[in-house]
């Protein structure tokens, strides 16, 4: 098992904002794969829209993209579950 951090982009008009998610995945695949169905799934499966053209989900006017991917080791995937803004996204959950 591995051990990833990655951002998910927000662009509102002029405002930018990066959340930080955490997650385990087997394969640097597998953790993409994860990281993009967070992505599309930002705002909920029913909320977003892909642009083919932008490569990026929206909702209405918000922009949803990926941004880094960063393998980490496992005591530092353990720290980072003592912080409330890091919670373990590992598992996908079916609506």
């Amino acid at each position: 098992m591995k051990y990833w951090i990655a951002d998910i982009e927000e662009r509102n008009g002029e405002f930018e904002y990066t959340t930080t998610i955490r997650f385990r995945a087997e394969t640097l695949e597998d953790a993409i794969a994860l990281q993009m169905h967070h992505v599309g799934t930002w705002y909920g499966k029913e909320n977003m829209t892909y642009d083919t053209d932008r490569e990026c989900y929206y909702n209405d006017y918000v922009e949803i993209s990926e941004g880094a991917l960063t393998e980490i080791d496992e005591r530092t995937y353990d720290t980072l579950s003592k912080h409330y803004s890091f919670p373990d996204m590992s598992k996908v959950v079916s609506r």
